[in-house]
């Protein structure tokens, strides 16, 4: 079988996967930048989902003592979760500053 799509600009897919899409030509720090603007906000709703659902786990418990466990694994888990995604941003924010390189040009102003 004999497939040419392969001979066809990476420039012209990007335009059919990924509408207004300019990635060619562009450097991987502001292609990564363009990605993490929403990585963090998505990471912090599945975030502060998974806390409720552990807070609503824990009040639907009824005492039973495995519930409750489960839950607070669960909150434990999302808070160093949160912590995690706090220190990322911060790590790559000082890296950046020190070997002075602006890759991360988020909404967090």
């Amino acid at each position: 079988m004999n497939i040419k799509i392969a001979a066809i600009p990476f420039s012209t897919w990007e335009k059919v996967l990924i509408p207004n899409a300019n990635i060619a030509g562009r450097p991987l720090a502001s292609i990564l930048n363009a990605i993490i603007i929403y990585i963090f906000p998505i990471a912090g709703f599945v975030l502060l989902f998974y806390f409720v659902y552990a807070g609503y786990t824990w009040l639907t418990s009824m005492g039973d003592p495995k519930k409750i466990q489960s839950a607070k694994d669960s909150m434990t888990n999302a808070l160093v979760g949160f912590i995690i995604i706090f220190l990322a941003y911060w790590v790559v924010r000082i890296v950046g500053r020190v070997l002075g390189i602006n890759v991360i040009n988020l909404v967090f102003r």
